[in-house]
């Protein structure tokens, strides 16, 4: 038994890129080591279904990539369910999105479908739009959906976070 589970957490640290710190206290590894050796635990004994709850906090950019990759890969053999609150990270990644809005789906379809919802109700201005919902996408610039466009501004294809506004905040 005790060789079956060296086996297991050897290959569940391989598949996180972890394989050199296994003799570490996990209390010594920097915080984004230790949310893949979380990651790791959950694929111990190799599950058929992983949920994951924000799996990506507390990764840097290399990390999330990593991350990102295996998740990838191991949904071409298992289902992985992944909760978010960044509708783009994993918007390349999912096949299917649903959108829960106080505990019920409001939206069930692919990432491109999501992102359709808010066709036509999405602009780029120099100012936060107080009838629109806004966020900075740079100096002095917001990104902005709302049920109509303002007369002089542009609709601008939307994104899946865009999609996602646009579902919550009809």
């Amino acid at each position: 038994m005790a060789r079956l589970r060296r086996r297991w957490t050897a290959w569940s640290l391989d598949r996180v890129g972890l394989s050199s710190v296994a003799d570490h206290r996990i209390g010594s590894l920097s915080g984004g080591m230790q949310r893949r050796v979380s990651i790791a635990q959950a694929l111990l004994g190799r599950p058929d279904l992983l949920v994951l709850d924000e799996p990506l906090a507390g990764l840097d950019a290399e990390q999330r990539a990593e991350v990102a990759n295996l998740f990838v890969t191991l949904a071409e053999a298992i289902t992985v369910i992944c909760a978010t609150h960044h509708a783009e990270e994993f918007a390349t990644l999912c096949h299917r999105v649903v959108v829960v809005d106080n505990g019920h789906p409001i939206f069930v379809g692919t990432p491109d479908t999501l992102a359709a919802q808010a066709t036509g109700r999405v602009w780029e201005s120099t100012a936060a739009d107080p009838g629109a919902v806004c966020r900075a996408v740079g100096p002095s610039r917001f990104r902005c959906v709302a049920d109509t466009v303002p007369p002089g501004e542009i609709p601008i294809p939307p994104t899946v976070a865009d999609g996602y506004l646009a579902v919550v905040r009809p």
